[in-house]
Order: C-alpha cells, then sequence, then structure tokens
C-alpha cells in the first residue's frame, strides 16, 4: 500500500505540476509573510550622509584644512548623519527595553568625538551616552512614529556604522535604507514594470502548437540544446577564464597609466604654481588631456572572439544548416565546433515543460522585483513625509 501510494506521489511530480504548484505556492507564502512582516513592530533606520573628511574633501582640494576643537582632523574621522523611525501598533514602554538602542561601529577600537540628536519628533527627547565605540540611546518611551535626526563625528576607517537592541515584540533586526537610493529603487520599479509589459505577454507558449509545429522552435530553445568548444591553435580553451584573466590584465595596466599621468599633472602643477607662465600652463592643460584621453579597456580580443561566435552560432541556428561534424572559422587562429546536448535527443514534451516552467516563473520574478523596488521607495517617502512634518 505504501508503495503504490509512493508510486502515485512521484508520478504528480511533473515539471508541470511542480510549475503549477510554485505559481500558487509562492505569492500565498509571500502574503503571509507581507502581513506578519507590515504587522510587525520595527525600527527604521535612514542613513542620509557618511563623508569621510579627509579622504573625500580635504585630500581632494589643495591648501584645504579642516579643524575639530582648534585640531586638524585626522585621517579616518568620518561625518555621519541618519534618522531612526519606530514603526509598530503598540508604544515601547521603558520597562519593555532589555538591552538600549546603540548606535555601533564594528571596528572596536572607534571612537565616537561627538554626537548629537539634531531633531526629533514632538515631545519626545531622549537622552544618551557615549561609551567609545558605541552611542547609547538611555531606555524612554517610544510611540509610533517617534523618531530622531541624529549627526556625528567618529574616528574610523569603517564607515559603516549599525544599531542594535533588545526589546519585547519588536523586531530585532533594523531595516537599513538610504535616503539617496529613493530615485534609483522608483527607476527600478519602472523599468521593471517596462520589462515585463516588453517581454512577457505573449512568451507562454501552447503545448498543443509546441506538438503542431516542432519545427518552430525559438532561438532560445535552439540555444539550450547545443553545446560550443571553442579552439585556439587546435586547443580547446576556457574562453570565459581567457576574457576575465585579460579584463584584470588591461584594467590594471589602464589604472597604471591613469595613475602615472595624475602623477605628472601634480607635478606640472607645482610647477605651475611657482612659476605662472603661458607655457606652463599649456604643459598643464596638454597632461590633463592626455590622462583624459586614456581609453578605459571596455572590450578585448576575447570578447571580439565571443561576439563573432555568438553571430556564427545564430546564423546556423536560423538557416537550420548547423553540421556538429564540422569545424567553422572565427578568425585564423581561432574555430569554434557544436555538438548537441541532452536537451536535444530528449523527447519534444520534456523540452517544452523545461522551457513553460521557467517562462511560468520569470514572471512571478520580475512581478516580485517590482513589489520590493516600488515598497522600498515608497517606505522612504513615507519616512522622509514623518521626517519632515517637524521641520515644517
Amino acid at each position: 500500500m505504501s508503495e503504490s501510494l509512493f508510486e502515485a506521489i512521484i508520478k504528480l511530480l511533473t515539471v508541470n505540476n511542480i510549475s503549477q504548484f510554485l505559481q500558487f505556492a509562492i505569492p500565498i507564502m509571500i502574503s503571509i509573510w507581507g502581513i506578519y512582516f507590515i504587522r510587525k513592530s520595527k525600527f527604521y533606520f535612514i542613513e542620509k550622509s557618511s563623508v569621510k573628511l579627509y579622504q573625500d574633501i580635504v585630500k581632494s582640494i589643495d591648501g584645504l584644512s579642516i579643524t575639530f576643537n582648534e585640531e586638524q582632523i585626522r585621517e579616518n574621522l568620518i561625518l555621519f548623519s541618519g534618522s531612526i523611525i519606530y514603526s509598530g501598533h503598540n508604544d515601547i514602554k521603558a520597562d519593555e527595553i532589555d538591552r538600549e538602542i546603540t548606535i555601533y561601529s564594528r571596528d572596536t577600537s572607534a571612537r565616537w568625538l561627538h554626537f548629537e540628536i539634531r531633531n526629533s519628533s514632538d515631545f519626545f527627547s531622549p537622552e544618551y551616552r557615549i561609551e567609545e565605540n558605541k552611542v547609547i540611546l538611555n531606555r524612554s518611551l517610544w510611540k509610533k512614529d517617534d523618531f530622531i535626526d541624529f549627526s556625528g563625528l567618529i574616528d574610523s576607517p569603517d564607515n559603516n556604522i549599525k544599531i542594535s537592541f533588545r526589546i519585547y515584540n519588536v523586531n530585532n533586526k533594523v531595516i537599513r535604507l538610504k535616503e539617496s537610493n529613493t530615485t534609483f529603487y522608483k527607476a527600478n520599479a519602472i523599468a521593471g514594470i517596462i520589462a515585463f509589459t516588453l517581454t512577457f505577454p505573449n512568451t507562454i507558449p501552447s503545448k498543443d502548437l509546441s506538438k503542431t509545429q516542432p519545427q518552430k522552435d525559438s532561438l532560445f530553445q535552439k540555444r539550450l540544446e547545443i553545446d560550443e568548444k571553442i579552439f585556439i591553435n587546435e586547443k580547446v580553451v576556457d574562453m570565459g577564464k581567457l576574457q576575465k584573466s585579460r579584463q584584470e590584465i588591461e584594467v590594471k595596466d589602464y589604472n597604471f597609466k591613469v595613475k602615472n599621468g595624475l602623477d605628472s599633472l601634480n607635478k606640472l602643477t607645482e610647477i605651475y604654481k611657482e612659476k605662472p607662465t603661458d607655457k606652463n600652463k599649456i604643459e598643464v592643460l596638454k597632461q590633463a588631456l592626455d590622462v583624459s584621453r586614456i581609453p578605459y579597456p571596455l572590450q578585448n580580443e576575447y570578447d571580439r572572439i565571443l561576439l563573432k561566435s555568438y553571430k556564427i552560432t545564430d546564423s546556423l541556428l536560423v538557416g537550420d544548416n548547423m553540421d556538429t561534424n564540422k569545424v567553422y572559422k572565427i578568425n585564423d587562429t581561432t574555430q569554434i565546433k557544436f555538438a548537441y546536448n541532452t536537451l536535444k535527443t530528449s523527447p519534444n514534451d520534456k523540452k517544452f515543460e523545461f522551457l513553460e516552467f521557467f517562462l511560468k516563473l520569470a514572471p512571478l520574478g520580475f512581478i516580485l522585483f517590482v513589489i520590493y523596488q516600488a515598497y522600498n521607495y515608497l517606505y522612504i517617502k513615507k519616512l522622509t513625509k514623518i521626517l519632515r512634518k517637524k521641520e515644517i
């Protein structure tokens, strides 16, 4: 009895049945998780800015200096600003906070030189204390949409600030967002909608069509059925590795040329400062122009070989005249040979089920991507609206 039940279950595990189950189950699971996530009390951390004062400002502008407490700023000094916002259905009482909210750096040698709460919600003024690499907010009542705007100076090579706490009935993971990413999330959501509209409405094929017109397989399906071997000087090579290796070499060479060019430019600039003649000015401008003309290695010889191989492959597949016994020439030293894989020799229904499985789940992936980007965009807008109410 158990064996027959097991066999019945195995028969049900077809590609089509699995895809139908996933199409039904994934949205339900995401909906349940979404309801739980939305209702769960949580803290949001909006990162507004993180500026390495010495590296990003002082070092990039000749003659500029910045002091703090009448001393020149240190090399690893970071100006950090952000907001912490509480979102939940229940207020947080002081006695429900087991471990206080802590703003800290993972670098144990880091030190907060300055910290201040610049703004907060009405009637909410939490106190804090600084302990080496940590700023700890003292226990206090947090009501829905309570927030603090803060800024500080921290001496650390690590500019990744963390927030931790342990509070009754509140998600321990802080949702971290960047205010500068608002446009990025919006653009991704719009691009995802456009891509989905243009790509997927007519891509789900029909099984009946696949049986009656097997000769009209798509180029995508035909590509899945072949394996390619590329030969250079009659030796099989891994084009992916060759391309990556050559790219690394050319980028390294590019960086070397740019560095040397900028070093020469700095020397010529110093000469011009000492002797501001027209001749020296022309030398500076000429060197700056030479540096700007150094081409970035966008494409190397192996990229070009791959592009030619794609053209040959597509041309043969479209014309249905691929010969697996023949070697095709890419250039004087490079050839390509093809072989059909197991997908080609499998029954047409099996090939079709694989494609149908992919094409059914791909739109769902696109939709989830769009929802995620749109959610991030809308929530950043909502949170920043809460912050701006107090500013107004």
